[in-house]
């Protein structure tokens, strides 16, 4: 989805609201993903006379609701500069928590399209029926398995033994 926002916008935007805990607010965020993507819709559909003001607008709103690493983390996926790889299995594990679906669902949509973005939109506007939407297709490369997941340090660490890992 194309927001229509740059580092200057994302600069902008930051600069004119504080950090929560800058505000003397200490309390954890309470952001769901459902409304960053709701946010990002809004900020895409912006258009004509008095978008850039618009979209500025929801921006702040929604910097106003993120802590500093959610600020960081934010930026890094608007801008593309967020680094994937072991923040798109985060990312991949907060979409099926948020879709109600079973993580291993969502990392298979994942891998078959190929598309982390797609998957998320599908699963969060319709839930497991978003899914179905994915399969093996003939001359469409899928995304490679390299690694499985482990529920804590421990359970890895009993599985690898000293076999070195990230």
């Amino acid at each position: 989805m194309k927001l229509g926002v740059g580092w200057a916008g994302l600069q902008a935007a930051a600069a004119a609201t504080p950090v929560p805990s800058e505000r003397g607010d200490t309390s954890p965020s309470a952001i769901e993903l459902r409304e960053v993507n709701a946010a990002f819709e809004q900020i895409a559909a912006a258009g004509g006379k008095g978008s850039a003001e618009t979209r500025q607008r929801i921006l702040r709103e929604l910097l106003a609701r993120l802590g500093e690493d959610e600020r960081h983390f934010l930026f890094g996926l608007v801008t593309g500069e967020l680094r994937q790889g072991a923040l798109e299995g985060l990312v991949v594990e907060a979409v099926a928590r948020a879709a109600g679906l079973p993580s291993a669902d969502v990392r298979r949509a994942v891998m078959l399209a190929g598309d982390l973005p797609r998957v998320a939109g599908a699963v969060l506007a319709e839930g497991a029926a978003g899914l179905t939407a994915f399969s093996l297709q003939l001359f469409r490369p899928i995304g490679p398995m390299l690694a499985g997941a482990a529920d804590s340090v421990e359970e890895a660490l009993a599985e690898l033994g000293k076999a070195q890992f990230e």
